[in-house]
């Protein structure tokens, strides 16, 4: 049983599996095609550091920047792919820390075994893109929203304005969290305009402003705004996403693994008991904001605009989704019933982490996870 004196034990134990689970296999990995441009840029002189993230790139320069200064201290790309390794571990902490904020130890505890065990989220902590760094600043992000609301106070509007910050420049998808941030910043201020939302709002885009000059002055950012490789959506690929938050892999790869299917439709009454029952609650409104939000707002634009929609590229509303099946899970009174769930779910878990596991010492494998 979960209690306030034995959970830091029990997240600590959790903490621990989910980076074993995070390195087991790292050094047996075969790098993907996508990961072979994250070497390119990195492992070259610092002055073609810039031209090398904006040419084959569609993302800021954050996470090129930090792989590049360890790559450069220790020449070894395994401490790359160590550093994708603790981020993800560190995002199991960082949605621990949301739903104990939001609801209870016991939902935050499930929360976080939850993401230890996701296969979605493990994959990419094997990974060498900037996918993971994204949704561990996005967490903090939400994390220092959540608490400014509870505590109006110049070290947590401090802290959300930086992560804000760190956010943008490290996604550019970023800016509609930011902006969404903001939306719920002033409907709290009762559409009153404060500096505590030009701090949060406008003061990231001024930081950004460098980069952004950088991107208006080289040539090869114009070729980016007009190509691109993504196919539009449809509203289907909604649908799709919640396979991937639940099972990683590719539908046909879920197949074969036959019993694995079982875990969508698991996890998705999960979550939409988690939905129903935070849905009227008028505090849990900001997380609902932030998470259908930026779905939609991804979707919409990928329709009307230009194609951005890619799963890996909505893999930081992942531990949204997680947080809403935790608290589902938590609100079933059977204890028993409870523990099976759980159970089934880490163990359907497992079976697919291990299938990536033996598919990912061999050429390819990316396409039997769709990564």
């Amino acid at each position: 049983m979960v209690t306030k004196s034995n959970h830091y034990l029990i997240i600590i134990i959790i903490l621990i599996i989910a980076l074993g689970l995070r390195l087991y296999n790292i050094e047996n990995k075969k790098i993907g095609v996508d990961e072979g441009v994250t070497i390119k840029d990195i492992t070259g002189d610092y002055n073609n550091l810039v031209s090398n993230i904006i040419s084959p790139e569609d993302h800021p320069p954050l996470y090129f920047l930090i792989c590049f200064l360890i790559f450069s201290v220790t020449k070894n790309l395994l401490f790359v792919k160590l550093f994708s390794a603790i981020i993800g571990t560190l995002v199991v902490f960082g949605i621990y820390l949301i739903s104990k904020e939001l609801f209870d130890i016991k939902t935050a505890v499930i929360s976080s075994i939850l993401a230890a065990f996701s296969p979605f989220n493990i994959f990419y902590s094997q990974h060498m893109r900037p996918f993971i760094l994204f949704e561990l600043i996005f967490i903090f992000s939400v994390l220092f929203l959540i608490r400014y609301l509870k505590n109006k106070n110049s070290t947590n509007l401090f802290l959300l304005a930086a992560a804000n910050i760190a956010l943008i420049y490290a996604g550019y998808l970023g800016a509609i969290t930011i902006l969404l941030i903001s939306a719920v910043m002033l409907l709290e201020n009762k559409l009153q305009l404060s500096k505590e939302i030009f701090l949060t709002l406008i003061l990231p885009f001024i930081a950004f402003i460098p980069w952004l000059l950088v991107l208006i002055n080289n040539p090869q950012t114009h070729a980016l705004v007009i190509q691109t490789d993504i196919a539009s959506p449809t509203f289907m690929d909604i649908g799709y996403t919640f396979f991937k938050f639940t099972n990683g892999i590719n539908l046909d790869s879920a197949i074969e693994l036959m019993p694995t299917i079982i875990l969508f439709p698991l996890l998705m009454v999960c979550f939409c008991l988690g939905l129903l029952i935070t849905y009227k609650k008028i505090e849990y409104k900001n997380i609902h904001v932030l998470f259908w939000g930026n779905l939609l707002i991804m979707l919409s634009i990928s329709l009307l605009i230009k194609p951005i929609f890619r799963y890996r590229y909505v893999l930081f509303l992942l531990p949204l989704f997680l947080i809403f099946c935790a608290h589902g899970i938590s609100s079933i009174k059977n204890d028993k019933l409870r523990k099976v769930i759980l159970t089934l779910i880490v163990a359907l878990s497992l079976i697919i982490t291990v299938y990536y596991y033996q598919i990912s010492r061999y050429e390819n494998w990316g396409l039997n996870i769709g990564i």
